[in-house]
C-alpha cells in the first residue's frame, strides 16, 4: 500500500515543485483536479479556473486543485507552456483518485452547504472488445466493468491493462487504481443531502458517468441536490479539442464567466444550456457530422431548478437516428446565448 500512496511521481523534477501531502483544509468547496498530463491543456484549465473562482470570493484555502508533472517526452514536447505554470502550482495536490476520494470525505464531514468537483482526464470505455477483457470486466468491475477517467497521478497512470489487473490481484484498494462513477458517487453521499453538488466531468465517454448503474440506483443520478455536466455522452470521444484549452473546457469557462458570484447561486440548467450548444455549434463550424459529434450531457435534480434541459441527458443519450437535424434544431432554441471561445484569459 506504501507503493500505492507514492504512486504518480514519476514526471520531470524541474522545474515543478513538490506536491502538497497535506490533507484538504475543511473548509474547501471546490476541487479542481487535472488528471492529463499528455500536454499542458489540463493542466493549464485548472490553472485558469482557479484563478476565475478565487476572483469570485474564494479564498485560496477553499479552493483545492490537483495534477500530475509531465512525462520528459511530453514535457518537452510543450515546455514553454508547462515552464509558464510551473511557479503557480506550489501548493497543487497529487492528481490521484485515492486522493481526492480522501479529501471529499474529510470535506464531507463538516457539512458544506454546497462543493462544486471539475475533473478532465483520459476517458476509459467498459472493457469487452475481446473475450480476455470481458473476463477481466467480469471479474473485476471496479475497474474493467465501468466508465472511467484516468488520473495519471494515481499508481494505475502508468500502467497498462494488464499491470492494472495485476495490481489488483496483488490486492490494491481499487479506489487507488480507477476514478469511476461509483466511487465518486460513494465519496459525494458523505455530504449532507442538504449540499448542493456540482460536477463536471471532461473526459472521452464522460457521459458514461450518468448512464452508469448499480441495480436500481443511477450511482450520481440518485444522489440529491446534484447538477452534472459531461464533455461527451457515453460512447462518444471529446472531438473539440483547442489550442490553449480543450474547446469543451473553453466554452465552459466562457459560459461561467458570464456570471459571477459563489457556486452556490449559479443557474446551472442556464450554464450547461450554453455549454451544450456551444460544443455541438463549434463543432459543426469545424465541419463534424452530426452522428460523430461529442454531445454533452447533463442531469440535474436541484429542486431550485426546473427547465428542459434538467432531462436532457437522457435524450443525448438516445442513438443517432435520422431525428438528428430536428434535436438539433431543438437544442439551439434552447439557448438564450451562445458565448463564442475566444479571448480566453491566460494563466
Amino acid at each position: 500500500m506504501e507503493r500505492a500512496e507514492q504512486g504518480g511521481d514519476l514526471g520531470v523534477r524541474a522545474p515543478f515543485p513538490d506536491y502538497n501531502r497535506g490533507e484538504a483544509p475543511a473548509n474547501t468547496q471546490i476541487f479542481l483536479v487535472a488528471g492529463g498530463a499528455e500536454d499542458a491543456s489540463f493542466l493549464q484549465e485548472v490553472v485558469v479556473l482557479r484563478d476565475y473562482w478565487l476572483k469570485n470570493g474564494y479564498q485560496p484555502e477553499e479552493v483545492a486543485c490537483y495534477y500530475v508533472k509531465p512525462e520528459k517526452a511530453d514535457y518537452e514536447a510543450d515546455r514553454q507552456r508547462f515552464d509558464s505554470m510551473a511557479t503557480r502550482v506550489d501548493s497543487f495536490y497529487l492528481a490521484a483518485p485515492h486522493v481526492l476520494f480522501r479529501h471529499l470525505k474529510t470535506v464531507a464531514a463538516a457539512g458544506p452547504s454546497a462543493v462544486h468537483v471539475y475533473v478532465n482526464g483520459q476517458g476509459k470505455r467498459p472493457l469487452g472488445a475481446t473475450s480476455e477483457e470481458r473476463a477481466l470486466a467480469g471479474a473485476y468491475p471496479d475497474f474493467g466493468g465501468c466508465h472511467r477517467i484516468v488520473l495519471r497521478g494515481g499508481p494505475s497512470g502508468h500502467m497498462n491493462e494488464r499491470m492494472r489487473l495485476e495490481a489488483l490481484r496483488d490486492g490494491i484498494d481499487a479506489h487507488y487504481l480507477v476514478f469511476n462513477a461509483e466511487f465518486l458517487a460513494e465519496a459525494l453521499n458523505e455530504f449532507p443531502p442538504s449540499c448542493e453538488k456540482f460536477v463536471v466531468l471532461n473526459a472521452d465517454y464522460s457521459g458514461g458517468f450518468l448512464t452508469t448503474t448499480s441495480g436500481d440506483n443511477g450511482l450520481l443520478r440518485g444522489l440529491s441536490n446534484i447538477a452534472v455536466l459531461t464533455s461527451s455522452s457515453q460512447d462518444r470521444m471529446n472531438l473539440s479539442q483547442g489550442g490553449e484549452m480543450s474547446q469543451f473546457g473553453g466554452i465552459y469557462l466562457t459560459a461561467l464567466s458570464s456570471g459571477s458570484g459563489p457556486v452556490v447561486g449559479r443557474s446551472w440548467n442556464k450554464l450547461a444550456n450554453e455549454v451544450m450548444v456551444g460544443v455541438d455549434r463549434g463543432e459543426g463550424n469545424s465541419g463534424v457530422r452530426t452522428r460523430m459529434r461529442s454531445r454533452p450531457m447533463f442531469f440535474s435534480n436541484l429542486p431550485r431548478e426546473s427547465g428542459p434541459l434538467v432531462e436532457l441527458a437522457s435524450e443525448l443519450a438516445v442513438p443517432d437516428t435520422g431525428g438528428d437535424e430536428v434535436r438539433e434544431t431543438l437544442e439551439m432554441e434552447r439557448a438564450e446565448k451562445v458565448l463564442p471561445v475566444s479571448g480566453l484569459p491566460k494563466p
